[in-house]
């Protein structure tokens, strides 16, 4: 047994081995990419675009190099990325990507153009020296020219000159750049440029390896100036980004003037030449092997070390590892692997082997007793929240050991959520025996108390003539889960409650203070209408005679009210004086609730009749008669009325049938009866004239021709004549004859009018024609033309124009050039002449432009040169021949960036020449001038570390690689001599490689490279065993032996080991058995197969039926045919034996039958099984027999008896029943019954079937579906509807009857109930009759539209009324015909305060609809008031005379002021008139009225605006609706112009509306009384006396 742990102890370090080489050869570090090429640019699309192909390596060995474009292939306009990715045999990746950029047109982009720059002159100074940094512009593939017409530091004169630079490449496409020096004058200027204290020299940095930029700093540049003030512009910032090569870099300082200076410095980036990396790291501490003990009765431990450390060159190390320290390990040993990586791939390890043991188990059977365990928790979670902290009382417990360990679920004080949460306590001895303490911890969310019942509000009406009432509810009940709460109450149940809202509040209070609130309102409203007692009469009057209003009395009605009565109103007190007319009279009662109750009367004042005129003729307009100034007018005589005998006398002053001559004219008729009545009415006569004059004698249209070169003749006509059947007016011309008129077209016309407006119209032509001068035709255009090549003149060639005249002969043609001429540079102009017979002279021109377009030749162009410098100069004078130019205006300028001799920098300056002519045509040229140091060789492309296996077989590998390159200084290549070639043959491990090159100096440059043979080739292993199988007794061991494998290698050295040798025991079970081969290199191959020891075991049925299998019983069979899949048996020594108590197809009852299957093996084990076969009966019975029966009742019979066989029925399963509800011989009503029969067998399964009696009555026909009554309602907004039902069917035992009806369903009907009558009529002519009434029923309310808004008016004082006016709204309804009635109508007054008007109303259904607004007479808190006068010249319609009533005109007047300001656009700040006062004329038939007009305090309207409101808002006649007519402009308001008191004595009287009269006290005259009289000239005192 010692030999087999020491094999398997062997076998488990091989096995750690072989992890210890799969983790040692585990590649985690990607691929490199070397030399990934810069972005590309070409200059036309589509093109190729050419690179250099990268290269990738990998340190496990091989790389694929993938790419989505090759160098070469075409490419497209716009940008393209092209991507590379580098593969390893791990799948690791890595990817390089560069841009290819294809440009159509390939124009030079133009970089750091200027900004518009301002300088200032110098004192004394007419121009400025001006300095900017060049723009310049690039070209992805050719050079480019750059020329300008200012070079920096050029000088300017004042004011603003426009500096251009253009460039252009050798394609001849280009770019360019423009801006503006603007010179300041001297003028109190700073002319003093900054100056730079600080500039950074040319700065070199080197790009990061593999990289093309990188970030360059430098201290910036500071500048001063003699102002103080200095702004500054850059190019880059410190830190920018900089790729491979140079970049200028240039700060301008400005100073506020625009003086400025610049700094300019290069920033030139170089790559860096990769270095490989082949040292390997190396660990500086690596633990030795670990032995550790698993805790007793465990088979793991955590075992923990110093973590190992390693060094590198690079100064940067990663790590992985298999385990860390501190990590669980379970019995046995186990290697733990570190591995150190550099940055470039190479590794390191570090292994050392952790062996844990197991520790013998002491039994300690005892579990923990725990003394003291928590009971049940209960804790509440404050309101509003789900969870709160729960403490408890650690419990404890004790043990035999003396050492207890807890687990727990929970601990002391933490969050539990609502609910029940069990917490668990387990304690522990050392050897695992453990003692458990559950207790509960339940959380309840501590609610407020809460209630299900709070009543809700009340509204309540007060109790009959009281203002409280009573009010009762059921008190509301409180929960809470600390138990129930009795509430308190502010009021209880059945109290009496007061007019308004009162809250009623029950409050809970659980016992952690939590409050539960129910609140409700009792609302008491004052429902009761006030009471008006002694409502009066209707009251009549009569006005005197000669008069037409008169006083009316009445005794008011009196108001009460359950609370109180607020206001009980009127539209008119008693006693009142009503116009003959009749007065609604209306008091409103209404109290503090709104509740408001009305009392109405009628007042009537009536009059004693005078004669009245009964159909009086209206205004006439007539024409008069044709070629006539009058006309023949009738009319129908009007009648007359009058209650009295005799008849009044009626006369007029015209009589029908007399002439009327054209104008108006007033027929005036006249009735006086026997009393000395007079009633006058009139209308007027209109005769129009609406015939047109006549004009005669209208002159032709004329043609006149002037003379070449003149502009104008004189032209005569005779003028017409006009006739008219009244009377000419006038007759006009816009041109009399004789009349002088210009070239051209003129239209002369004659209108006459006469006195009616009616016009006629006469008019003519007059054109007059002048000699037309020659005309020009086809002529040439402006041309521009180029130069010729090589020459400063142009020949110009043109189509002679053509030339058109009136008279022969042709005109004479001439003129300066002609076509083939020779025309230098510049405009020159073309004339040509031409002159007709008459001296008539046309002349044309045109401008020919020679342009030079023609580019300067700049020849001999030197060629690219290259100077180099020895080591440690910095710099090399340069020298050249300069080129020539030449052009065809002999006139031309050279200019160059660079002149010869130059000394130039290390480094790379391209030189430019342009040439220009005095057209802006220019050529340029470019070379390069390169400084170069002469540098030692280098080698490029040099190998790295090459890495190989092994050949397959030998212990050597074959290596090859890309010959490195070299470059160098000079021409003469270096020497270069190697260790090894490529394909020499290397060993197993690592050879290192050297390459030396030495230059004709005598520099040496040498680099070398590691080749590393890897010896990947694992053993081979020969005969590895098939799986082995053996059988061994219940709970025993069996000897297993197989043939042992054999194993080789390519080195020659080769261990086997294995877990298992042939010959050992082994238990019942599956067993895998490993053979492990190991060369030197601890390349390993194993070999494992299977080896299973089986148990003898019983047989084992398979396939077998369902434990229930259910069918349906076969078609009209008592059972069924039941199959199933033979089940199948296997056992492990024999075939066993299967029997079964039924067979698989045998014929099952209905119902449920057992069946038993049977499998026994050699060894007389059984295996049984049982399933239960169920045959369901789901076939109904079968019923026949069910035929329809027909019988015939005698006429008048209403019943007959019928007979018939009943049906019978089958079943499979042999038993069934059958019943019906009713039997043969039964009497049946006139019409079909339906007799049913069911069948059922045994198992429920059911048939039915019906037999119908049909008792046919003989003789009339027979209506199936007489509707019963239709009631519908109109169709929206419609008088009437259409009314449908279902077709009305008619049948008769001799066939279809024929049907008539009045209505047909879809008929529309008339609101009301109309009878439908369908008769139908059988062949032998008996009929039957089907009425139904349809009732359409109007229920659509009329709508009231135009409904007034509330209305809002102010009065003077509450003694005042105000008759109001509004628009009378107006009721629609579906029937057409609706009633509107109302408590107000438009100009009834009313008094202060509010009052409703209510309009209702009602159609002839009695459907109604009401429209409710407010009428609001307000007294203002103050008023503006007004002296105000106007004149009347009309009272009722008639004219002013002595026998006027002032005193009953007066309050009408004063009513018809009231009413009509109302009304006028001042109405909203009117508050009334009083005091007026009538005074008549009657000489002149005038009545003054003089009042005060009462506007609010607010009013921002002027007495003129009052004024002007006034007269806006009259009608045109001036008449108020009573027939009272206004003066025209003699409403006056306010003082007028007498407010500013013009008068110096005396009283300033208003004279209209803009003038005034100065009263003048005695002694005092003139306009204003401002002449003082001498009362003494005229001697008053007499001879005697001295005045």
């Amino acid at each position: 047994m010692m030999q087999n742990n020491d094999i398997k102890l062997l076998f488990l370090i091989l096995v750690a081995s072989l992890l210890l080489k799969t983790v040692h050869l585990q590649d985690t570090t990607p691929p490199v990419i070397f030399n990934c090429p810069l972005n590309n640019f070409v200059s036309s699309s589509p093109n190729k675009a050419f690179w250099a192909e990268p290269t990738a390596f990998d340190n496990g060995g091989s790389v694929t190099l993938t790419s989505n474009r090759i160098s070469g292939s075409y490419f497209n306009e716009g940008q393209t990325q092209v991507i590379y990715i580098a593969t390893d045999e791990q799948g690791l990746q890595t990817d390089c990507s560069f841009t290819v950029s294809v440009s159509v047109t390939g124009i030079p982009v133009v970089s750091n153009c200027p900004s518009s720059i301002t300088a200032n002159l110098a004192t004394g100074a007419t121009t400025a020296t001006v300095s900017w940094f060049p723009p310049f512009a690039t070209d992805p593939d050719v050079p480019v020219v750059r020329s300008s017409n200012k070079e920096p530091n050029d000088e300017f004169p004042v004011g603003d000159t426009t500096v251009t630079y253009t460039f252009v490449d050798s394609t001849g496409l280009g770019g360019f750049c423009e801006f503006t020096v603007t010179v300041q004058d001297a003028v109190d200027s700073d002319s003093t440029a900054p100056s730079f204290t600080y500039c950074p020299n040319d700065i070199t940095a080197y790009a990061a390896e593999g990289t093309t930029s990188t970030s360059v700093s430098w201290t910036t540049p500071e500048a001063t100036d003699d102002s103080g003030t200095i702004s500054y512009t850059r190019t880059h910032e410190p830190g920018a980004i900089f790729t491979v090569g140079a970049t200028p870099v240039l700060y301008t300082a400005y100073d506020p003037t625009g003086n400025s200076a610049m700094c300019l410095f290069t920033v030139t980036v170089l790559e860096v030449t990769p270095i490989v990396d082949s040292t390997a790291p190396s660990f500086t501490y690596c633990p030795t092997d670990i032995t550790a003990y698993a805790p007793e009765g465990t088979t793991s431990t955590s075992v923990f070390w110093t973590t190992p450390e390693a060094i590198d060159d690079s100064n940067s190390v990663s790590y992985t590892r298999t385990h860390e320290s501190g990590a669980i390990f379970s019995v046995g040993a186990t290697p733990v692997l570190y591995t150190a990586y550099d940055p470039t791939g190479n590794s390191a390890s570090c292994l050392f082997t952790v062996t844990v043991l197991e520790t013998i188990p002491i039994v300690d059977s005892t579990s923990p007793t725990f003394t003291y365990c928590p009971n049940d928790i209960t804790a509440y979670a404050p309101e509003g929240t789900t969870s709160t902290s729960v403490s408890w009382t650690t419990p404890e417990a004790t043990d035999d050991s003396g050492t207890i360990s807890y687990t727990r679920t929970h601990e002391s004080g933490a969050i539990f959520t609502v609910g029940a949460t069990p917490v668990l306590y387990t304690a522990y001895d050392p050897t695992g025996n453990s003692a458990s303490c559950l207790f509960t911890v339940t959380v309840i969310v501590n609610q407020r108390p809460v209630t299900s019942n709070c009543p809700s509000s009340q509204t309540l009406s007060a109790d009959t003539g009281l203002t409280t009432t009573t009010a009762t509810w059921t008190e509301p009940t409180f929960s809470d889960e600390l138990g129930n709460i009795v509430p308190t109450t502010n009021i209880q149940p059945g109290a009496t409650f007061p007019l308004g809202t009162t809250v009623i509040s029950y409050t809970a209070t659980d016992l952690t203070g939590l409050e539960g609130l129910c609140t409700f309102e009792i609302i008491v409203q004052d429902t009761e209408k006030p009471q008006i007692s002694n409502c009066p009469s209707d009251v009549t009057s009569m006005a005197a005679s000669g008069t037409t209003s008169a006083t009316v009395t009445w005794t008011a009605p009196t108001a009460t009210d359950n609370d109180a009565v607020a206001s009980l109103v009127s539209n008119y007190n008693s006693p009142s004086t009503f116009p003959i007319g009749v007065r609604n009279i209306v008091y409103v009662a209404s109290d503090p609730s709104g509740n408001f109750r009305q009392c109405i009367f009628k007042a009537t004042v009536t009059e004693t009749q005078l004669p009245v005129f009964v159909n009086f003729p209206t205004d006439q307009t007539v024409n008069a008669a044709t070629g006539q100034a009058t006309a023949v007018v009738t009319w129908a005589e009007p009648s007359v009325t009058y209650p009295f005998q005799p008849a009044p006398i009626v006369t007029s002053n015209y009589e029908p049938g007399d002439v009327f001559p054209i104008g108006i004219t007033t027929v005036t008729y006249r009735a006086e009866d026997s009393l000395g009545g007079v009633t006058t009415d009139e209308f007027n006569v209109r005769v129009l004239d609406t015939q047109n004059p006549e004009i005669t004698s209208c002159p032709n249209d004329i043609t006149s021709f002037v003379a070449s070169g003149s502009s104008s003749t004189t032209v005569t006509w005779t003028a017409p004549t006009a006739t008219d059947n009244d009377a000419i007016t006038s007759l006009v011309s816009n041109y009399d004859s004789p009349a002088t008129f210009a070239v051209g077209g003129f239209s002369v016309v004659y209108v006459t009018t006469d006195p009616s407006g009616n016009t006629a119209e006469c008019s003519f032509q007059v054109t007059i024609i002048e000699t037309q001068a020659p005309t020009f035709v086809n002529f040439p255009a402006d041309q521009v033309v180029n130069t010729s090549p090589g020459q400063p003149t142009a020949i110009v060639t043109w189509t002679v124009p053509s030339v058109t005249y009136t008279f022969e002969p042709a005109p004479i043609v001439t003129s300066n050039y002609e076509p083939g001429d020779v025309f230098t540079l510049g405009a020159t102009t073309v004339t040509y002449r031409a002159e007709d017979s008459f001296g008539v002279v046309t002349t044309d021109e045109f401008i020919i432009r020679v342009i030079d377009e023609e580019n300067p030749q700049i020849i001999n162009c030197p060629s690219d040169i290259t100077v180099y410098v020895a080591p440690g100069l910095t710099s090399a004078t340069v020298t050249w021949t300069p080129p020539t130019a030449t052009d065809n205006d002999m006139i031309v300028s050279l200019i160059s960036n660079y002149n010869t001799p130059r000394e130039f920098q290390i480094g790379s300056k391209e030189v430019v020449y342009v040439a220009t002519d005095p057209a802006g045509n220019f050529d340029d040229c470019t070379f390069v001038i390169i400084v170069t140091e002469r540098q030692p060789p280098a080698f490029v492309n040099f190998p790295s570390v090459r890495l190989a296996n092994n050949s397959p077989g030998l212990g050597t590998g074959i290596v090859t690689w890309t010959e490195p390159t070299v470059s160098y200084s000079g021409n003469t290549a270096p020497t270069v001599v190697t260790s090894h070639q490529s394909g020499d043959t290397f060993p197993i491990g690592e050879t290192t490689v050297t390459y030396t090159a030495v230059d004709s100096y005598g520099l040496v440059t040498e680099q070398d490279f590691t080749v590393r043979i890897i010896d990947n080739e694992a053993p081979t292993i020969e005969n590895c065993p098939s799986p082995v199988s053996a059988y061994a007794p219940a709970n025993s061991v069996n000897t297993v032996t197989w043939t042992a494998p054999t194993a080789t290698d390519n080195s020659g050295s080769v261990n086997v080991i294995s877990n298992n040798d042939s010959g050992d025991e082994f238990p019942i079970g599956v067993h895998l058995v490993t053979y492990i081969a190991i060369d030197d290199y601890n390349n390993q191959v194993s070999c494992t197969f299977v080896l299973s020891v089986r148990e003898d075991t019983p047989p084992l049925l398979s396939n077998l039926p369902p434990s229930t299998h259910s069918v349906l019983n076969d078609p009209g069979q008592p059972g069924a045919v039941v199959t199933w899949d033979q089940p199948t048996a296997t056992d492990d020594r024999s075939v066993p034996t299967i029997t079964a108590s039924h067979e698989a197809g045998a014929m099952f009852p209905i119902g449920s039958t057992m069946v038993s299957i049977t499998a026994i093996d050699s060894q007389g084990l059984t295996d049984v099984y049982t399933f239960q076969v169920n045959v369901i009966d789901s076939e109904d019975p079968t019923i026949s027999g069910c035929d329809d029966v027909t019988v015939t009742a005698d006429p008048g019979q209403t019943t007959v008896r019928a007979y018939w066989t009943p049906p019978t029925a089958t079943d499979n399963s042999g038993e069934v029943t059958v019943t019906g509800n009713a039997s043969p011989g039964d009497e049946f009503s006139i019409g079909t019954t339906s007799i049913g029969y069911l069948a059922v067998d045994g198992f429920n399964n059911q048939a039915m079937c019906a037999v119908n009696i049909i008792v046919r009555e003989l003789g009339y026909p027979v209506f199936s579906n007489c509707p019963s009554a239709i009631f519908v309602e109109t169709d929206p907004g419609e008088d009437e509807a259409i009314v449908s039902w279902d077709t009305i069917i008619a049948t008769d035992e001799l066939g279809g009857p024929t049907v008539t009806s009045n209505y047909d369903s879809g008929s529309t009907f008339s609101v009301g109930t109309t009878t439908v009558i369908y008769n139908a009529i059988d062949s032998d002519g008996l009929s039957a009759t089907c009425s139904f009434d349809v009732s359409v029923s109007d229920l659509e309310d009329p709508v009231i539209i135009n409904c007034p808004s509330d209305i809002s008016l102010h009065i003077v004082d509450s003694s005042k009324s105000a008759r109001v006016w509004w628009m009378i709204p107006v009721a629609t309804d579906n029937l057409g015909d609706v009633e509107i009635s109302s408590t107000n109508t438009p100009g009834d007054s009313f008094p202060e305060g509010e009052s409703i008007v209510l309009y209702v109303a009602q159609d002839s259904a009695r459907n109604s609809v009401t429209c409710l607004f407010s009428v609001r007479l307000l007294i203002p808190l103050s008023t503006l008031s007004y002296n105000s006068s106007v004149s009347l010249d009309r009272i009722g319609g008639n004219t002013i005379s002595s026998n006027s009533d002032e005193d009953v005109l007066q309050e009408e007047v004063t009513s018809d002021l009231d009413t009509y300001l109302r009304s006028t656009t001042i109405g909203d700040k009117f508050v009334g008139v009083d005091d007026s006062i009538l005074a008549i004329s009657n000489s002149l038939g005038i009545a003054a009225v003089e009042f005060t007009l009462h506007m609010t305090q607010d009013s921002s309207y002027s007495t003129a605006r009052i004024e002007d409101a006034f007269d806006d808002d009259l009608s045109s006649s001036g008449a108020f609706t009573s027939g009272n007519r206004v003066v025209q402009s003699s409403f006056l308001v306010g003082p007028g112009e007498c407010g500013d008191d013009p008068c110096d004595r005396g009283t300033c009287e208003r004279v209209g509306r803009n003038d005034f009269y100065c009263s003048c006290p005695s002694g005092w005259s003139g306009f204003r009384c401002s002449n003082d009289e001498n009362e003494c000239e005229e001697d008053p005192c007499g001879e005697l006396s001295m005045c």
